[in-house]
């Protein structure tokens, strides 16, 4: 199932983030899942600067943002 603005129901959620050290890529789980949906986490080191980065590419980021595409 997946989300729609337009009915009170399920919302997104991220409920699982770590870090893989090995390869640095974020390992993430949401709520509600859907294999139609692609997730990308990007980043700022500061919330005036105007474009989102990818991450894990750009170090010391702090504020963070998650991307969905759907296929």
């Amino acid at each position: 199932m997946d989300c729609d603005p337009t009915v009170i129901g399920p919302r997104f959620r991220i409920t699982h983030f770590e870090l893989d050290l090995e390869n640095g890529e974020h390992l993430f789980m949401v709520e509600p899942y859907s294999t139609r949906r692609v997730y990308r986490v990007l980043g700022k080191t500061n919330l005036t600067d105007k474009a989102w980065l990818p991450h894990p590419e750009t170090p010391g980021l702090k504020f963070f943002q998650v991307d969905v595409s759907v296929d």
